[in-house]
């Protein structure tokens, strides 16, 4: 949050609901979703960033989490993403961080699962590939600063 906060960014929470469609385990994801939405809009507030929720039902075209966010990640100047851990929920795969670094040909920032840190963005990686989706053209990136 204080990452948008001090660029001035508008954040979208992205929840997706990929899974298979079973009336008796819908209810209680759903009840999940909502429990995330009213968390993230109470976080935003908080620190009085412009913010918006989007609950996305894939179950019943066959996407997965990955093509969701790909697909909505495209409109996106960053995207965030957690890291999967060991509590990761099911349907979150292992390598989702690497899928979108490789296919969205946007900036992905991680945040690992193990750890703490005061601050998201002080220290990172950057990456580019030379691809058409990258960005990079091929070039030594400049020195980045967040």
């Amino acid at each position: 949050m204080a990452l948008a906060e001090r660029h001035g960014a508008h954040l979208k929470g992205l929840h997706v609901l990929s899974r298979g469609y079973y009336e008796s385990r819908h209810e209680s994801l759903m009840r999940e979703a909502e429990a995330a939405a009213e968390l993230f809009a109470r976080r935003t507030a908080q620190v009085g960033v412009s913010a918006e929720w989007c609950h996305v039902g894939y179950q019943l075209l066959g996407a997965t989490v990955t093509d969701a966010m790909v697909r909505h990640g495209h409109c996106a100047d960053l995207l965030i993403v957690g890291q999967p851990g060991e509590q990761s929920p099911p349907g979150i795969p292992p390598d989702l961080a690497q899928r979108l670094i490789l296919t969205v040909g946007r900036p992905v920032l991680v945040i690992p699962y193990a750890g703490r840190f005061a601050e998201a963005g002080e220290r990172g990686l950057v990456a580019l590939t030379s691809g058409r989706g990258g960005g990079g053209g091929g070039g030594v990136p400049p020195r980045y600063r967040v």
